[in-house]
């Protein structure tokens, strides 16, 4: 009888054993499906994995047709760790990409015992410049109180301009300022209180014109 409780206890730790050793990796980030990226000149994803098995190492890899495409690098900074992985998953050029589809990616995640977890990932790819563009003041004061100081925009982000121009134009077509930075800052300059035109260009095709009033 004594006998038959030993090999039960050694056959139950055998078997408890075995599914130990049969634990997936567990995706903690992402934890979404779908995620927006602003198409800038290197925008990442933050991707963190768990090895629930002690001591256990995990492989990390993926799949997608932003890996093999010549225009975008999409790269992992690292790509093993022991207990867990922390890196990111990158993509370079991701200008070129925005479009209303997502693009799909496929992660895996293995660890030393050969077990797997997949985790699908969509990606959409967005370039905020109209938006923000929509967001220009109309009036601004240059009095120093820090609050509507300047012309510009209210987020200066890279993106995905190459080419980007503003002109703003005096009541009688002379130009008082130009730029060809995504994050210009009119301050007026000599200029005196009035009403100018400004005419904002990019290579991407979004413009935008418009009348400012400079209140002094």
């Amino acid at each position: 009888m004594v006998v038959r409780c030993i090999v039960c206890l050694f056959f139950t730790l055998w078997v408890l054993n075995v599914y130990a050793q049969n634990i997936s990796p567990v995706f903690v980030l992402p934890n979404y499906a779908d995620t927006i990226l602003e198409a800038d000149r290197d925008t990442c994803i933050d991707i963190s994995i768990n090895a629930p098995e002690t001591g256990d190492s995990v492989i990390l890899w993926g799949e997608s047709e932003l890996f093999i495409d010549r225009d975008t690098t999409a790269y992992f900074l690292e790509k093993t760790g022991i207990g867990s992985l922390q890196t990111r998953l990158c993509f370079r050029k991701a200008c070129r990409k925005v479009q209303g589809d997502p693009y799909f990616i496929t992660l895996y995640a293995r660890d030393s015992s050969f077990d797997t977890t997949i985790h699908y990932v969509r990606v959409r790819f967005k370039n905020s410049l109209q938006e923000e563009l929509s967001k220009l003041p109309n009036v601004f004061t240059p009095n120093g109180d820090n609050l509507n100081d300047t012309f510009s925009l209210s987020e200066a982000k890279a993106q995905c301009e190459n080419l980007f121009n503003v002109y703003i134009y005096n009541r009688w077509g002379q130009v008082v300022y130009s730029n060809n930075r995504i994050s210009f800052k009119w301050d007026g300059g000599n200029c005196p209180a009035g009403v100018y035109y400004y005419i904002i260009t990019s290579s991407g095709g979004i413009n935008a014109q418009g009348i400012i009033t400079l209140i002094r």
